[in-house]
């Protein structure tokens, strides 16, 4: 065996001009068709949805819509974050804290609108609602 790989390198290593050109040309193709072959292949089974680790789909958040005043209501401390905004409803009674990752509660400030989004709990166990949606009213 160790003999036989002494002749494969001492072959190669001759090899010099266009012959050394064509085995490297064709090391190329080998490897790129073997490279397409394996994406094909991979990319088939990696169609289909995978499963969570525990076997359980991961729920489905639910949308939730508020109706009030959008108002600055502050910063609200938050991991990472700062929540300034909460909608009032018409007697200015505090409705839900807002927070939205964009602009959108910064431009309808003032205003009444329809906000929707999903609720989550800061750690002081504030209700908030994560705004993808505002709808102006009136």
């Amino acid at each position: 065996m160790l003999a036989q790989l002494k002749t494969i390198y001492s072959r190669i290593e001759a090899l010099k001009g266009p012959k050394l050109l064509i085995l490297l040309f064709g090391i190329f193709l080998l490897f790129f068709a073997t490279g397409g072959l394996l994406n094909y292949f991979i990319d088939k089974k990696l169609i289909n949805d995978e499963l969570l680790v525990s076997g359980q789909p991961e729920p489905q958040k639910v949308s939730i819509s508020y109706t009030g005043k959008i108002v600055f209501a502050g910063e609200l401390s938050m991991p990472d974050e700062k929540i300034k905004y909460k909608l009032l409803d018409e007697d200015n009674n505090d409705i839900i804290y807002l927070y939205a990752k964009d602009q959108k509660l910064e431009v309808s400030e003032g205003l009444y609108a329809t906000v929707e989004g999903t609720i989550f709990k800061t750690q002081d166990g504030q209700d908030v609602l994560e705004v993808y949606k505002i709808t102006l009213k009136r």
